[in-house]
């Protein structure tokens, strides 16, 4: 599920429909037209995890197995967003944003920023790896993927639960594991993550 800040709506995707509910009385409104939206996730989901971008970019990841079952995909639909919009661009497609890591990815993510000025970020946490991979934006919406790779954590740290935190940090959350506090540094190659 997604709130846009700016229309007061939110979305929740089910895997094949993205839904539109009104916040305020929760209406349901309607869906978004997903035509055209990679099926080669696993299990043809559509859509596992959503978020909007601060200036009401919405952002739909799929879900990618783990090995490669499923070819990882994120679709944009420019604001404002409305029942029966069809997406404005195929944000990203490939089997794997971990470079080959062979980790399953679409379980958790997180956006912040904004696609018009190329702020705009998409999160995702590895179910059972120790990367995450942090989505950069250009000002249509198309994402670049960036590993970081986190030392000092288990396997899946990030597989339950992930959200940005102020500036280069973001929190994960996974079963049977500490809530983590991590910072991210940019200025490595990879990029590198610390808790």
């Amino acid at each position: 599920m997604a709130f846009d800040t700016n229309t007061l709506q939110l979305v929740v995707a089910d895997h094949n429909n993205l839904h539109i509910l009104n916040a305020t009385n929760g209406a349901y409104l309607g869906d978004l037209n997903v035509a055209g939206v990679p099926t080669s996730g696993y299990n043809s989901w559509l859509f596992d995890q959503v978020g909007f971008s601060d200036d009401g970019y919405l952002f739909a990841g799929n879900l990618a197995g783990v090995g490669g079952s499923g070819t990882f995909s994120v679709t944009a639909w420019a604001p404002p967003i409305s029942v029966g919009a069809g997406p404005s661009v195929q944000s990203y497609a490939n089997s794997d944003p971990g470079n080959g890591s062979g980790d399953r990815w679409g379980d958790t993510m997180a956006v912040r920023g904004n696609v018009s000025d190329g702020s705009a970020q998409v999160l995702l946490g590895s179910w059972n790896g120790t990367n995450v991979v942090i989505f950069t934006s250009d000002t249509s919406g198309d994402l670049t993927p960036n590993v970081v790779a986190v030392s000092g954590v288990p396997l899946g740290f990030s597989g339950q639960g992930i959200t940005f935190g102020v500036g280069n940090t973001f929190w994960s959350k996974s079963p049977q594991y500490d809530l983590r506090l991590v910072s991210f540094n940019t200025n490595t190659t990879p990029w590198t993550g610390t808790v």
